[in-house]
């Protein structure tokens, strides 16, 4: 029986090498988190390697060497790769673009349904990467990013009808489980026209410990960039639902958000469950204001479902909390965060609780004023 020893990329630019009798099996395994522990929370991860040996034993011996050699050599040997299963390393890269209009956008199905560019007569709207090492890098804080479960879970820990659920520490400075896998699994495309796109993303369990199915459509028309996110419970029993999609715009002139209540955190980025009034500062995040040199983040019940960011509206259903992030003032980017259940939600409670067979929906767009 055939194996091969194969070398993935990582998003921090690592290289990391294996074996296993089968490749794809294999790589969408490190990609939901479920390969080796030093894959984990470093995605995208790109195949750029593989090689096939006659049995386990060679592959072992193969791997060793391979793993002996110095950086420059291995890239060496990926650069002259010329397997004709290349494509199942790079096609998660593919592009899909939309046009309408004076509207442009692209979408990547093959990390997450990301959609790392929106265009509108000339202006980029959403931060959108520099090329793949910059996307790897930090793959949420580009374009469209869809979080399921978003923000942190405490302790990585979560009880659901009685029962005992872990997912990874991605965070270990605050032993949390941070953004989920989903922002970098693989969707598959079910249809597209020229100014629609329709992706869908199956899990079984294996980003996530229930069986649900995600169904993506964007859309562009003359007043801009829709889109629509389903998730299906198709799984025996109940589930929680927990979801998010942490947009990221270019740093607008202004912005304003309708926010409610602030959560109190702890030191761990953890709501305490106190709520609070806003501050004269967060106040000025509602009335509007330019987020330039200014550190804007915190968590907030929605107070309203439409946001200014610059010329353009961002207008959401569905949801029920806002996330603010900035990155300190200084990065030039803005996110602003449509979210349903709070921050920790699945041990909190704040979930969206979906029966075997119920769907829930939630929409959100970028329209210009």
């Amino acid at each position: 029986m055939a194996w091969y020893v194969y070398i993935l990329r990582c998003g921090d630019g690592s290289l990391y090498t294996g074996i296993t009798d089968d490749v794809k099996q294999r790589l969408d395994a490190h990609r939901a988190g479920k390969g080796a522990k030093y894959t984990r929370g470093r995605g995208p991860l790109e195949l750029v390697y593989q090689e096939e040996q006659p049995d386990k034993s060679a592959a072992l011996r193969r791997e060793i060497a391979i793993k002996r050699l110095c950086r420059q050599d291995k890239l060496e040997i990926c650069r002259g790769w010329k397997s004709t299963n290349e494509e199942v390393g790079r096609e998660h890269m593919k592009e899909h673009k939309l046009k309408s209009k004076g509207w442009e956008c692209c979408v990547m199905p093959g990390v997450g349904a990301n959609v790392i560019s929106l265009r509108h007569e000339d202006k980029e709207i959403l931060r959108s990467p520099e090329g793949e090492i910059a996307l790897r890098a930090a793959p949420v804080l580009f374009g469209v990013p869809f979080l399921l479960p978003p923000n942190r879970t405490a302790g990585g820990k979560f009880s659901f009808d009685g029962k005992e659920y872990a997912l990874e520490i991605t965070e270990p400075k605050r032993n949390n489980h941070l953004h989920g896998f989903m922002h970098s699994a693989a969707f598959q495309v079910v249809e597209q026209t020229e100014s629609s796109l329709h992706t869908r993303l199956v899990n079984e369990g294996e980003l996530f410990p229930f069986a649900l199915q995600v169904d993506m459509l964007d859309r562009l028309d003359d007043d801009g960039w829709h889109r629509t996110a389903t998730v299906t419970n198709t799984g025996k029993t109940a589930m929680p639902l927990v979801l998010a999609f942490h947009t990221t715009f270019n740093e607008p002139e202004l912005f304003a958000v309708p926010l409610g209540l602030r959560w109190e955190v702890d030191a761990n980025y953890i709501p305490t469950g106190v709520k609070l009034q806003l501050t004269t500062e967060q106040s000025r995040f509602v009335q509007g204001i330019s987020p330039k040199d200014r550190v804007v983040d915190g968590f907030y019940e929605m107070a309203g479902n439409t946001a200014r960011i610059g010329d353009y509206l961002l207008h959401v259903e569905g949801f029920d909390q806002w996330i603010l992030y900035n990155g300190g003032g200084d990065k030039g980017y803005l996110c602003v965060e449509p979210q349903l259940g709070p921050v920790n939600a699945l041990n909190s409670g704040g979930y969206k609780r979906l029966k075997p067979g119920e769907k829930y929906t939630v929409m959100m767009e970028i329209i210009h004023e």
